[in-house]
């Protein structure tokens, strides 16, 4: 911690409170050492600090089911969605808390769900809000409700394959975006306590969530870029 302090922005102190919050969450002490750069950067580039951000990128990664391995790659989607989104760090931590398990069980990648939660940002929906849209339409899409089977088969759109399991959710978006344009279908779809959250990237079509996920595919290691920029001014380098 102190070795990490003299390299960065953050005190020994504020470090060694990261590293607590990724013991909570079940690192061991080499993961431990491994991850903290990472975090550091997801914290510099978030603009918080970094025990938020230690807390926040573990309970995204425990609510997919990723391992520690898996830190940089998720601290560059997270980066890469709020600085592509009207989203910030803190925002897609309440909305994955809320959605990140269902939409892990319904087959989205981690990508997808940013990407959809990027867009419901920059319509207005955050936070708990945005989580709490995303897990119900999942959940309703994936479950047998005479409502929305009506609406699936009124437009012939199969959400499940052979197996029973949810298909690809950009293909199942595309097809919902090009088909269910009636409000009162999309009030059958999606309920109405995520509709309006639904509504406003349904209209702007399958391109935008395929847009969003090819930003995000090609930001590379964005956390480490925006993190050094963030140091590229007075107070950074002071």
């Amino acid at each position: 911690a102190q070795d990490l302090a003299s390299q960065t922005e953050f005190t020994a102190r504020q470090v060694s409170d990261a590293m607590g919050f990724m013991g909570m969450a079940g690192m061991s002490t080499n993961q431990i050492f491994d991850a903290t750069p990472a975090v550091l950067q997801l914290a510099s580039a978030g603009m918080v600090d970094v025990a938020r951000a230690a807390d926040t990128v573990t309970n995204i990664m425990s609510g997919y089911g990723l391992e520690a391995k898996d830190l940089q790659e998720t601290n560059n989607i997270l980066v890469a969605t709020f600085t592509n989104s009207n989203t910030s760090l803190e925002s897609l931590g309440e909305t994955f808390k809320y959605a990140g398990p269902i939409a892990k069980s319904a087959g989205l990648s981690l990508k997808q769900t940013a990407a959809i939660i990027g867009l419901m940002g920059n319509s207005g929906i955050q936070a708990s809000m945005a989580g709490t849209a995303l897990r119900t339409t999942l959940n309703r899409l994936q479950g047998d409700t005479k409502a929305v089977v009506g609406v699936l088969d009124k437009y012939n759109i199969k959400v499940k394959d052979s197996s029973g399991k949810m298909k690809d959710f950009s293909e199942i978006f595309r097809q919902l975006a090009k088909s269910v344009k009636d409000p009162s279908d999309r009030v059958k779809l999606f309920g109405r306590e995520a509709v309006g959250a639904m509504v406003p990237i349904l209209d702007k079509g399958s391109g935008a969530l395929e847009e969003m996920i090819g930003k995000i595919e090609k930001a590379g290691n964005v956390a480490e870029r925006i993190s050094s920029a963030q140091l590229q001014t007075l107070d950074g380098r002071i």
